[in-house]
Parts: structure tokens; sequence; C-alpha cells
């Protein structure tokens, strides 16, 4: 449902991120993860 959809729009987005900059990997994905943690909950 919609968990997929945003989920695979914050992998394109974060891939994308992560080929520009990859010292942003860490930060990126720590936010993905709270990101999507937050939205599972509600």
């Amino acid at each position: 449902g919609t968990g997929n959809k945003l989920q695979g729009i914050c992998e394109t987005f974060h891939s994308a991120k992560f080929r520009v900059d990859e010292t942003a990997i860490p930060i990126g994905l720590s936010f993905h993860v709270g990101y999507v943690y937050d939205n599972l909950r509600e």
C-alpha cells in the first residue's frame, strides 16, 4: 500500500543522494529509518 510506495520513493531519493555524497549514508539512513518507523507507528 502506501508504505511500499513511500519506501520506494525514499530508496530512490537516498540512492541518488548516496551517489552524490557517500558521507551522507549514515545520516540519510538514520533519518530514513526514523521516518519509516514514525509512519509505521501511526
